[in-house]
């Protein structure tokens, strides 16, 4: 990855983690809680959004570590889940809010890539740099869907997984939340987070496969 390409994809990661913690803080409010939109987190300027470890120094650490794909979050917006109307069902509704948002971009991103298609059959120029482009818009995207999906505090995963479980084992579960940063990062420095991630790689593949062949 030479250094525009690298500037390219942290560029896209950014504005896929805006997106991503905006549909958290819209599907809140859709919910019963307005506490992000009251505080000015439903906003595509990125200053808001930045969080010093998932935005800066988790995707940096992907670099040093040479992953395959590049991984962050942005600044969780705030919620009050006892303002919800439905507190456990809402609380999914949420979480899972996030993880769909990156999904629809990277099926927009597939369904761009397929008009490039067609546009090329009519109007030859050289689409390298806009398939290049597309290919990492719908990579990233889906990837990072399926990262923020895997349990551990303070993914989106952990957040569904403690609404689906016995209030009980909710409640042991969440006693985990100080180690969730910890535990990701051992498990990535030690290869164990790619398996987990093999569903995003088969979907991101058959998106691509289908859209530009």
């Amino acid at each position: 990855m030479n250094f525009m390409e690298l500037i390219v994809n942290l560029a896209i990661l950014f504005f896929a983690m805006i997106i991503h913690e905006c549909s958290h803080g819209w599907m809140a409010a859709k919910c019963g809680d307005d506490t992000a939109k009251v505080a000015g987190r439903l906003t595509l300027n990125p200053i808001p959004h930045i969080d010093p470890f998932g935005t800066l120094l988790f995707p940096a650490f992907c670099l040093v570590t040479r992953s395959p794909v590049l991984f962050g979050w942005a600044k969780p917006v705030p919620v009050d889940p006892r303002r919800f109307n439905a507190p456990r069902a809402d609380a999914i509704k949420v979480a899972a809010a996030g993880p769909v948002a990156n999904l629809g971009l990277g099926v927009m991103g597939a369904l761009s890539l397929l008009v490039a298609r067609w546009v090329l059959e009519l109007i030859p120029f050289d689409p390298a740099a806009l398939v290049t482009f597309l290919h990492a818009f719908v990579s990233l995207n889906v990837f990072l869907a399926f990262f923020n999906l895997i349990p551990f505090p303070p993914l989106d995963g952990s957040q569904i997984l403690v609404q689906l479980l016995p209030e009980a084992w909710g409640a042991w579960f969440e006693t985990m939340a100080p180690y969730g940063f910890l535990l990701l990062t051992l498990t990535m420095a030690f290869g164990l987070l790619y398996p987990l991630l093999a569903p995003a790689g088969w979907i991101t593949g058959w998106l691509l496969r289908s859209a530009w062949r």
